[in-house]
């Protein structure tokens, strides 16, 4: 299931809270935030994208994977994120090569901002990563 995976995931990056608290990098720490207005189901599909691409948990990782999800289709009908773009016009000028690497590769690919976070976390990651790559689920036998 996506759900194990994701969490096992950031528990090995040192992201994951047990209390729903999250952590996110600004600069070299790590801030804890407690997440409100869908933010954690954002963050959910943001860190599963960044497993599937094996991006970095690093300045430079983020940029390429803020990119990649402009690319592979931006962020369908989590319109809030859209406030984001200050991020990348920022990583734009300093991290260009991240943000055009990210770009080039989320034009081949798909990412899922446009499911229910809840019916995703259900899929297995093998079903996850062929409509990644893909653009449709497996159909089941």
């Amino acid at each position: 299931m996506l759900e194990r995976v994701v969490d096992e995931y950031r528990i090995n990056k040192g992201m994951y809270k047990p209390d729903k608290w999250i952590s996110i990098p600004i600069g070299r720490y790590w801030i804890p935030v407690l997440p409100a207005w869908g933010f954690k189901d954002w963050l959910f599909l943001h860190d599963a994208h960044r497993l599937f691409n094996d991006f970095s948990t690093g300045m430079a990782g983020e940029a390429e994977l803020f990119a990649w999800e402009i690319g592979s289709g931006r962020f369908g009908r989590r319109w809030w994120i859209w406030f984001g773009l200050i991020d990348l016009i920022f990583f734009s000028i300093f991290m260009r090569k991240a943000v055009l690497k990210g770009l080039k590769l989320g034009r081949q690919q798909h990412n899922l901002y446009k499911f229910d976070v809840e019916e995703l976390k259900q899929k297995n990651l093998e079903e996850i990563k062929h409509y990644v790559q893909f653009g449709i689920f497996p159909k089941n036998n």
